[in-house]
């Protein structure tokens, strides 16, 4: 296995066959707000410089950016299962074991997550909204379908936004209390506000679902904007936002 940090990402593990890499914001060529390894296409950026980024994240695994796909991602439960003539669609997972693709999610706060079965590898986009959705869940009874074990299955949590920058109202708790009540139990009172947990949300929700064999990066990106986007970050300072990358592919 190599596992190794560098600027312009924050982890590269190539463990067999399998391939994956959380990208930092840094080592590409976007300017100003959205410096420097933008990867997603947001009001006011340059479409020339996302396509190099993306490029250049392919690079990294010698893999060419024409095999590369993303969904649009809607804050949603919907997994999608990709092959070669596979059209941009709405959604926020994939799916697939075709080895001459590389799948990639983007993610400003929100949780990268990576997994890798015996057929099937894949990647999520998760904020609370899709955690709230049950995404979790879809994922594990479309594998089971897919005739995996899910006790078997390596799943990785990229860098997200963590429970001390994640403050939350009290609209937020009744949602919380009315979709997750199990999760209600990770929210804490601070100085006058409201935190949630969002990191072990995931961890439960992974344990819940029966996964046994995943890794997770507690890495804040609101407090660490330097080296990741980060959403409300941007918001608060009235910026626009850019989105670094998270990939997942196999070697033939």
């Amino acid at each position: 296995m190599i596992n190794y940090q560098k600027d312009n990402f924050f982890e590269r593990n190539v463990d067999s066959d399998i391939f994956h890499g959380f990208f930092s914001r840094n080592g590409g060529i976007s300017k100003k707000y959205f410096r420097s390894l933008n990867c997603g296409f947001v009001h006011g950026e340059d479409k020339y410089n996302v396509l190099k980024n993306r490029e250049l994240v392919c690079r990294e695994f010698s893999m060419q950016l024409q095999n590369l796909k993303l969904v649009n991602q809607i804050h949603s439960s919907k997994i999608i299962e990709i092959n070669k003539n596979s059209l941009v669609k709405n959604g926020d997972g994939m799916i697939t074991k075709d080895t001459d693709l590389i799948l990639g999610i983007l993610t400003a706060d929100c949780a990268p997550i990576i997994f890798s079965g015996k057929q099937f590898f894949g990647i999520l986009h998760v904020g609370w909204k899709g955690l709230f959705k049950n995404i979790i869940a879809n994922l594990v009874m479309i594998l089971k379908k897919k005739k995996e074990n899910i006790s078997d299955i390596i799943c990785s949590v990229g860098p997200h936004i963590t429970k001390k920058s994640f403050e939350v109202k009290v609209d937020f708790i009744k949602v919380l209390d009315k979709q997750k009540p199990g999760l209600s139990d990770l929210i804490s009172y601070k100085n006058g506000k409201y935190f949630f947990d969002f990191s072990l949300s995931i961890k439960r929700e992974l344990e819940i679902n029966g996964f046994r064999k995943f890794n997770i990066l507690f890495n804040d990106t609101y407090s660490n904007n330097k080296r990741f986007f980060s959403y409300r970050f941007s918001k608060k300072k009235n910026m626009i936002c850019g989105r670094q990358i998270s990939l997942i592919g196999r070697y033939k």
